[in-house]
């Protein structure tokens, strides 16, 4: 609620650039009023070219109904917004292409957006590859269920130094109270 006051105090008194991230906060707004202000502020920046508006756009038309013709011109906004790690990791979904679906998730994981890092670790691994590297760089970037999946291939490797980074992650994460550490971390005290 602060953060929405901020961006409408400066937007009342006529900074300009607080219009587009207002337009985010509105969209979720209770009052059709915002929204549909929302969607107009969103839409003028789309159509001026930000990728942040168009996937703003793609949003709110896939939230507001599940009227098909929305569906299609969300995915028509989203296709937009693919310069975006967001967009780009939205759109990814909805391509059917192996190539180009990876190559979008290495465009949004470039930009450390962590949900494609840990798409392209799971595409690795569906590969038969060894999917450790990209799960550590999502964790670098705090990605918990990547976390939890390196935790789970360190455990089955069944190495030593495996287990031994396998706990000090557990480790660190129940200082950060993760509960499903928790009982990782307690099952390969007992068992491990």
């Amino acid at each position: 609620a602060l953060l929405t006051e901020l961006y409408k105090n400066a937007f009342q008194k006529g900074i300009q650039e607080a219009a587009l991230p207002l337009a985010f906060y509105q969209a979720e707004s209770t009052f059709e009023k915002n929204r549909q202000w929302a969607m107009k502020t969103a839409l003028g920046f789309a159509t001026q070219g930000y990728p942040e508006a168009a996937l703003l756009v793609g949003l709110m038309l896939q939230k507001e109904t599940q009227d098909h013709r929305n569906e299609h011109a969300a995915k028509q906004w989203f296709q937009r917004a693919k310069n975006h790690p967001i967009g780009a990791f939205i759109w990814s979904s909805y391509v059917h292409d192996d190539d180009e679906k990876q190559a979008l998730l290495e465009q949004a994981a470039s930009m450390s957006f962590s949900p494609a890092i840990l798409n392209l670790a799971i595409l690795k691994y569906q590969k038969e590859q060894s999917p450790i590297p990209l799960l550590q760089q999502a964790k670098v970037l705090n990605d918990v269920k990547a976390k939890h999946l390196l935790v789970n291939l360190l455990v089955l490797q069944d190495k030593p130094e495996a287990l031994i980074q396998a706990r000090e992650m557990l480790t660190q994460m129940v200082k950060q109270n993760d509960e499903v550490a928790q009982w990782k971390l307690g099952y390969l005290m007992l068992n491990g």
